[in-house]
């Protein structure tokens, strides 16, 4: 049965409630709308204990759980305070009912008891599945202890609706801890999406979930470009680089320069130390993983995972012989980039960031923080074992001193269900075997061009994929000649670790919006800073700033994100997935650096005009002085992807352009979660203030700062407001502090 398809199962019912561990993965369904046509959603992020049920009425104790992957059974265990800690009894979900129950409520993550953030009591939280074009109330209340959150739904516009966008302090106010806040938008974008906390470190944390977008037409492009299908079943997969330590902690760490305990600071066993992938280039944000989680299951034993992951309770999705079924990835991590691949079944490509793309079939995929791509899995006519592994794979290679680190796996399965077929339980070859140097294997979306440290891949970049509707595309989009007008141009240097153009951003203490004629009250103006004349150096946090861009409304924005100069070169640079809020673009162009023989990266690209790896290069643009106002030669001009995701190599340079449509206050940052809050993003402003759609009268306006240049006086509220002399509120703390 077809569980997304409008014809045959148009809207299901939205089963809200808890929804723990189940060892099958349910496949997408729409959900049913209010009475009103409203797809509504009620959203309580909470902490919640991992490897532990407190559904189990009357009672309410919170159980931990264990699970034992010899013998693969599962315990409890017994919550009287009187007891021992470890006094475990048997926990059967699959014939007793009332385990059965108590086991819907139990978060595997990675297989440790761990305080984590969920929605709903899950995590991820279960996908949001609407149509295109509806309108959708997500009514968010926020129950975390002492901490402030907010929601952003990453790929979607919201037109008109920028302070439905989730950005805190740019377009709203935070939660506070016990508030609710509705957000209230229309599904604008079809495909792959996802939401997320967009405050410091929550999304790191677990407030994070699938959010897909369906139109009439659910079928899919296929290899035979005459042939579209409709996948049977689709399934929603988040992959996380799961950390040892909470955010925040990782945070303290980087703040106080001591990363290097991030194992503990009384453990003398282990030093951590950041990555590198193979061409030089440094993993962003990088922290020590606990384990790759597929959705909500993962495993902290390294060796476990990599020698009996089919004794561990990791996700599992269903397939039958011939299917067509469709998975929906994003990488919702906070720092990695991760290789995927399909055990035994070629995956085709169709889609990117919810945005169809001229099918391809790819042997592997690497996905970077905040990418979506949708990947086409037909079933085997005769498969031979039950189970076939996803294989889920970090591409960092070396610690920063150059010794190779070990790559870490996380795993899932496909299913087939077809009795007698023999489960395979040998430990898995992780080392590619079917990849030679005869019939090399095909990686999607590399950090770099040349993998050498894997001969037998060969890299496609992402400008590689296509875009089928070409004709859809404004002509002025495309354009390769100089603008006369209606165009504007913009060079960004995204270097280092937490800078654009060697500032670092500082988000306002106020909304702007509401601030126009004031900012300085509520921010720091980055022509005030030392960095505007360039005589502080890197890093140094009086380039702490409110930077931000203004393009007029319908212009055509042409942005190249480069990442050269001081913190662009091998050993020093970052690849950096740059997301870009409230609208999305074509990809123009990618500018590449050149590579050694070793593979590391040799020289940056000449491109733009950067004298070196040990000089600044802010502000420069292209070297050939001809490409400026949009004549910029090797432009795709025919069929560029579009995208709101897109990875900015290091050394190299990106292109991208789009028409300012969408008039507000939007943001654009680097989706590694350490870099953003280290400063790598920047606020635009589509419109002059009296375009821009203003937010509900009563919409939460007043946070941030507050300050009074004297004496408050004491008021009441009375017609008139009787106004007490401040004379007398002197005299009333003066007596009144004698008595006491």
């Amino acid at each position: 049965m077809r569980v997304i398809s409008p014809l045959i199962l148009a809207i299901l019912p939205w089963i809200s409630g808890l929804e723990g561990y189940q060892k099958y993965t349910k496949p997408l369904e729409v959900m049913k709308p209010n009475q009103n046509g409203v797809y509504e959603y009620n959203m309580v992020v909470a902490k919640k204990l991992t490897m532990a049920y407190k559904n189990d009425n009357p009672a309410k104790h919170a159980t931990p759980v264990d699970y034992d992957y010899k013998t693969q059974t599962w315990s409890k265990r017994d919550p009287n305070q009187l007891n021992p800690c470890f006094a475990n009894s048997s926990f059967n979900y699959i014939s007793d009912p009332a385990d059965e129950n108590r086991m819907l409520d139990v978060l595997v993550a990675d297989g440790l008891h761990k305080r984590v953030i969920t929605i709903n009591g899950d995590m991820p939280g279960e996908p949001i599945v609407v149509p295109y074009m509806s309108e959708v109330w997500i009514r968010v209340t926020n129950a975390i202890l002492m901490d402030s959150m907010t929601i952003h739904v990453h790929g979607i516009d919201k037109h008109g609706m920028w302070y439905m966008d989730g950005v805190a302090f740019v377009q709203q106010c935070p939660i506070q801890s016990t508030n609710r806040f509705e957000y209230r938008f229309i599904a604008d974008n079809k495909g792959t999406h996802w939401y997320h906390g967009h405050m410091q470190t929550d999304r790191g944390d677990g407030i994070a979930g699938g959010f897909i977008v369906v139109g009439n037409d659910t079928s899919v492009p296929t290899l035979d470009d005459r042939k579209r299908i409709v996948p049977s079943r689709e399934y929603f997969i988040l992959l996380q680089d799961w950390a040892t330590k909470v955010g925040e902690e990782a945070w303290m760490q980087l703040e106080d320069k001591t990363m290097k305990w991030m194992y503990g600071y009384d453990d003398f066993t282990k030093c951590w130390e950041p990555t590198r992938t193979s061409d030089g280039g440094n993993v962003g944000g990088a922290v020590p993983i606990s384990a790759i989680l597929l959705n909500n299951k993962g495993w902290y034993d390294h060796e476990i995972v990599k020698t009996q992951p089919f004794n561990l309770p990791l996700e599992r999705f269903k397939i039958k012989a011939n299917e067509d079924i469709l998975f929906r990835i994003v990488n919702g991590g906070v720092a990695q980039e991760l290789m995927l691949y399909v055990d035994g079944h070629s995956m085709t490509v169709v889609s990117a960031d919810g945005d169809e793309v001229v099918p391809m079939q790819v042997d592997r995929l690497i996905v970077f923080p905040g990418e979506r791509y949708d990947i086409l899995i037909k079933g085997l006519a005769t498969p031979t074992k039950k189970s076939y592994r996803i294989q889920v794979e970090t591409i960092q290679r070396y610690f920063f001193d150059w010794t190779e680190i070990p790559i870490v796996y996380g795993f899932g399965f496909i299913e087939y269900e077809q009795d007698g077929l023999p489960e395979d339980k040998t430990a898995p070859n992780l080392m590619h075997p079917e990849c030679t140097a005869d019939k090399k294997c095909s990686v999607l979306n590399c950090p770099f061009q040349k993998w050498t440290a894997q001969p037998n891949f060969t890299c496609i970049s992402y400008d590689n994929l296509q875009n089928p509707f070409p004709e859809k595309i404004e002509q002025e989009i495309l354009q390769a000649t100089e603008f006369n007008g209606g165009f504007e141009e913009h060079f960004i240097n995204m270097h280092h670790d937490s800078q654009m153009d060697q500032f670092l951003f500082q988000f306002p203490w106020g909304i702007p919006y509401y601030h126009q004629d004031d900012m300085s009250s509520i921010s720091t103006a980055c022509k005030d800073t030392e960095c505007a004349n360039n005589t502080a150096s890197d890093l140094d946090t009086t380039c702490r700033c409110f930077y931000n861009l203004e393009h007029k409304l319908n212009n055509i924005v042409q942005i190249t994100l480069y990442n050269m100069g001081l913190g662009g070169g091998m050993g020093t640079g970052y690849a950096h997935p740059f997301h870009l809020h409230g609208h999305h673009f074509y990809v123009m162009k990618v500018g590449w650096p050149t590579y050694n023989e070793t593979g590391f990266i040799d020289q940056m690209n000449q491109d733009i005009d950067c004298p070196g790896p040990n000089v600044s290069c802010n502000g420069k643009k292209w070297r050939k002085k001809e490409w400026l106002g949009g004549a910029l030669e090797g432009m795709n001009t025919k069929n560029p992807t579009k995208r709101d995701t897109i990875t900015l190599p290091v050394g190299g340079y990106i292109t991208i352009r789009f028409r300012a449509v969408n008039p507000g206050w939007w943001f654009a940052h680097c989706h590694l979660e350490l870099h953003l809050m280290g400063g790598t993003g920047y606020a635009y402003k589509v419109g002059d203030h009296n375009e821009i759609y203003m937010p509900p009268d009563n919409f939460p306006k007043d946070c941030g700062t507050f300050k009074v240049d004297k004496l408050p006086e004491l008021r009441l509220p009375t017609t008139g407001s009787t106004v007490i002399p401040s004379i007398f509120v002197v005299f009333v703390v003066v007596l009144f502090g004698n008595l006491f």
